[in-house]
């Protein structure tokens, strides 16, 4: 189980550094983090509803909040309707999976 928490790790860093590495290419670094997204649910298995919620609902809250808030950040290339670029969405998953995974492990059982 503790080789699980570190293979989450170290995909969920990947997914930052991909966010780097490709932010020049946007539909690439979409498909990458999807394939992230694809490895991590190997390790902690979740319903495809799951990750569809959490992505959609990562970028959602991430919509309200630029949206919404004064002098949040801006992206240089958003995505309409939600003004975030489309690669948000499997980084949410990621990181809601990730969450629940650590949960899991260091939770009360």
């Amino acid at each position: 189980m503790k080789y699980n928490l570190l293979i989450a790790t170290i995909l969920s860093t990947l997914s930052l550094l991909f966010v780097v590495l490709l932010s020049q290419y946007p539909m690439i670094l979409f498909f990458v983090l999807c394939i992230l997204v694809i490895l991590i649910d190997r390790i902690y298995p979740r319903p495809a509803l799951f990750y569809i919620c959490c992505a959609i609902g990562g970028g959602i809250a991430e919509s309200i909040g630029i949206h919404f808030g004064l002098r949040t950040w801006t992206y240089a290339e958003p995505t309409s309707p939600l003004n975030i670029p489309l690669w948000i969405l499997p980084i949410w998953a990621n990181a809601a999976v990730f969450m629940v995974g650590l949960g899991q492990l260091i939770g009360p059982n």
